[in-house]
């Protein structure tokens, strides 16, 4: 396969063609592409066009790799966009889209685009302070809220099983994990391209103890916040 900048279009398609009309079928190990967007609709309306056409052209098996994607308004408005991937809009982003991948999705793999702290499409980290000394250069880094997104659903892969999850409601989405030990985790993102000031409710049923909360939100980075109230029912 090959890195497309989109998973559908004239070009893809005759590719999948050309080489499945072959007189031996070319074989396809993977079929990878990238998008970047504010809406997760486009994103999961592209991946579902990457499915047709794979079954179409006779590749179901092919492993489908969405090898970039991040956080992008208006491409004619680039640095509104680097501003707004790294604060709270961005991390509610990151969460949302990490939560589609696992729940709603047969995505292989995904790879967010970019790790590197001295670039504009990094929302991970922040440079807090550059030397140059006799050991070459150091630096000291910050974490940007959408750090957080990724960190927590790190913790749920460790886990090690995946629980089926459904999300009710425009923007919400989440995804949930549990350990072999009984430990279990639930990543969730309130987003919508418009960003609407609006509640989440979890129904938590057969918790043995008060389930540990932690928020990124406009004003919070990982505060974990207390739960003054539960109401704990049989069963």
């Amino acid at each position: 396969g090959c890195g497309w900048t989109r998973a559908c279009n004239a070009f893809t398609e005759g590719f999948l063609k050309y080489i499945s009309e072959r007189e031996e079928q070319v074989p396809l190990d993977f079929y990878s592409w990238h998008r970047y967007y504010d809406d997760l609709s486009k994103f999961l309306g592209e991946w579902k066009k990457s499915k047709v056409l794979l079954e179409r052209y006779g590749y179901p098996d092919a492993l489908n790799v969405f090898d970039e994607w991040n956080y992008m308004r208006d491409w004619n408005d680039q640095p509104d966009s680097y501003v707004t991937l790294k604060n709270y809009k961005g991390a509610a982003f990151c969460a949302a889209t990490l939560a589609a991948l696992q729940s709603l999705t047969d995505i292989a793999a995904a790879t967010y685009f970019e790790g590197d702290v001295v670039k504009e499409w990094c929302g991970l980290f922040d440079v807090a302070e550059m030397s140059i000394g006799a050991h070459g250069r150091k630096a000291t880094m910050k974490k940007l809220k959408p750090f957080y997104a990724f960190r927590y659903f790190g913790d749920l892969y460790r886990m090690g099983g995946a629980v089926k999850t459904e999300a009710e409601g425009e923007g919400i989405y989440a995804c949930a994990a549990r350990s072999s030990e009984g430990k279990a985790g639930i990543l969730a993102a309130n987003y919508t391209p418009e960003c609407r000031d609006t509640c989440v409710a979890f129904e938590v049923s057969s918790a043995e103890r008060m389930p540990e909360v932690r928020i990124t939100d406009r004003t919070r980075t990982d505060r974990k916040i207390i739960i003054p109230d539960i109401e704990r029912r049989d069963g």
